[in-house]
């Protein structure tokens, strides 16, 4: 009786944890199944540095592994391809797990993935670069926002670097149907 007594704290206790750290919000709208999210990048210089003007992004969320295994990220640039989020564990016991970016966001998670390294001859190549932020702001009216950055300028004065060592490019992302076409 007692097991069963101890058994049935635990449970309550790893309930409300996990209701605490995000939110306790049904964010199964969100999951992607077969389907992808897919937009541009903004064109706007002042959030957008080493990401051409037109670039697209997909994303494929799991919302039952935020988590642990949440999805991927692909650009028409080849920069990501079906590059995989991953969780940063931490984070998920700090106060960044309830960050929120304003009155349209329902739940934001961050994310590492590490994209293509840029090749000599354009375009891509198959080794991996260093790690890149990647904010998922799961937005109330079923859309999400996709934050990808690292680094910053070393020369305070610009806000320009190469795309190598900085990166910042904010997409806004809708439902689409069936897998990602690139």
């Amino acid at each position: 009786m007692k097991r069963q007594i101890r058994i049935g704290i635990r449970f309550a206790a790893t309930s409300f944890t996990l209701c605490t750290m995000i939110g306790c919000k049904d964010l199964s709208r969100f999951d992607t199944g077969a389907d992808h999210y897919e937009g541009a990048v903004l064109e706007s210089r002042f959030v957008r540095n080493g990401t051409d003007i037109g670039t697209k992004a997909c994303l494929t969320l799991d919302t039952l592994r935020l988590q642990d295994g949440p999805g991927t990220i692909s650009t028409s640039d080849g920069r990501f391809r079906k590059v995989p989020l991953r969780p940063i564990p931490q984070i998920w016991h700090d106060k960044l797990s309830t960050i929120s970016l304003g009155e349209d966001d329902e739940r934001s998670v961050i994310y590492a993935a590490a994209p293509f390294v840029p090749a000599v001859d354009g375009g891509f190549s198959a080794q991996r670069d260093a790690d890149t932020f990647a904010v998922v702001s799961l937005l109330k009216n079923g859309d999400i926002e996709l934050r990808i950055m690292r680094g910053a300028p070393l020369d305070l004065n610009t806000s320009r670097t190469t795309p190598e060592t900085s990166l910042f490019a904010i997409y806004y992302l809708t439902r689409a149907p069936g897998a990602c076409a690139f």
